[in-house]
């Protein structure tokens, strides 16, 4: 039975050794976009291992991924620059609350000496803010890091897609979108993904397919992207990549195909290649592991518009967070919301009823909510979070 349903089967350890012997890497735009995003170290890995899969001939992207990168790095960059500006919002958001303590009495705590403690480390954290804003790099001045990635990936670009040939992709992908053929389905409806970018995944799909039909070496594709239509998922937890990614890469391309988030890859690959120590393993892979996790897809919301969980909860003015880890400074609570839409709506509600429980007069709660903007309503009242509005305060219409 394996043999027949083989997409069904995680690989055995030979097969992972000879796919690993034998693939071509394809990367996908989120882990070229990573060099933005990794710490020196973990980006010197990356690159090593950049190197060493190129002079092997065995490193590629298809050319949609190379246009995407080329079209989203300065906004990568400028979103590193802005990360600045938001913590310094927020330092001195909570150094209004801790002000705003001192009309409080407490017999047993002296609250001018606990609101002195908290403002320290507050301005402390303000200097090592603005200190490391000081010394980010400029890369639209120069940018070495960019430099240094063209130059790895030269001559390991495929060719563009002829225009007559993406209209076809297009009207096929339309098709695949409203089977919920894989990959690129759940991008079908995102507002910041307009046609022809909601096309983006399949494109880059059908790219890896040519290029393997041509090559005749196994695929192992590199990416970022967690959504259900890469991965089988199950009970929130990764499966592995779709099986019917993996049996039309064998029908139609001809070879075998296995997926690697970009944590798991280097972890493997320093081993494999670089012979990398423990340590520095490590750090790498748990670094690469945070990057991804705390990637941001945003659903934007009019100006000023807010989520409110039981009349209580304020989440993400101007836009919804989707698929990042936040810990509230409040309670220390730490979740992971999942990719797919009715499942993290269940989630909010879960941290909404645990917050009101906890923290009946002041709570903020992170809700991630994966929402396309004329359902909000309808999805909102299902899951039980009471309302979404816009603040007169702020504007909105």
């Amino acid at each position: 039975m394996r043999k027949a349903f083989s997409e069904y089967y995680t690989p055995a350890e030979a097969e992972f050794n000879m796919l690993w012997q034998e693939a071509v890497f394809v990367l996908d735009t989120n882990m070229l976009l990573h060099i933005y995003e990794y710490g020196d170290k973990t980006r010197e890995w990356l690159f090593k291992i950049l190197k060493r899969l190129g002079e092997l001939d065995r490193l590629w992207i298809p050319y949609h991924v190379g246009k995407e990168y080329h079209d989203d790095r300065l906004g990568v960059i400028s979103k590193q620059r802005r990360y600045y500006e938001d913590v310094t919002k927020k330092l001195t958001e909570a150094s209004n609350v801790i002000d705003s303590a001192k009309r409080k009495h407490h017999p047993f705590l002296d609250p001018a000496e606990l609101i002195k403690q908290v403002q320290d480390a507050i301005n402390t954290v303000q200097n090592v803010v603005t200190k490391a804003k000081e010394n980010h790099p400029d890369y639209y001045d120069g940018d070495p890091l960019h430099e240094r990635l063209t130059q790895l990936l030269e001559g390991k670009v495929g060719t563009p897609t002829p225009l007559e040939k993406l209209t076809d992709i297009y009207k096929e992908g339309d098709r695949r979108y409203k089977a919920e053929t894989p990959p690129g389905f759940k991008d079908q409806n995102q507002k910041e993904k307009p046609f022809p970018k909601n096309h983006g995944d399949y494109v880059i799909w059908c790219q890896i397919i040519e290029f393997a039909k041509a090559k005749k070496k196994p695929i192992i594709f590199i990416t970022d992207d967690e959504k259900e239509d890469w991965w089988r998922l199950h009970n929130d937890r990764t499966i592995g990549p779709r099986p019917e990614l993996r049996e039309e890469m064998r029908t139609a391309g001809g070879v075998s195909f296995y997926m690697y988030k970009g944590d798991a890859f280097i972890d493997r690959a320093l081993t494999q290649f670089l012979q990398a120590d423990e340590q520095d393993k490590t750090n790498a892979v748990e670094e690469a592991k945070a990057v991804r996790e705390k990637q941001e897809v945003r659903e934007e919301l009019p100006p000023g518009a807010a989520v409110r969980v039981g009349g209580m909860f304020p989440v993400a003015s101007g836009y919804l967070d989707v698929g990042i880890r936040r810990t509230d400074p409040a309670s220390g609570m730490t979740w992971q919301p999942v990719s797919n839409y009715e499942p993290q709506m269940r989630r909010a509600a879960q941290i909404a009823q645990m917050y009101s429980q906890q923290n009946q007069d002041e709570a903020a709660a992170w809700i991630a909510v994966l929402l396309n903007a004329q359902e909000q309503q309808k999805r909102v009242a299902a899951f039980g979070v009471r309302e979404v509005h816009s603040s007169p305060s702020e504007g909105a219409g």
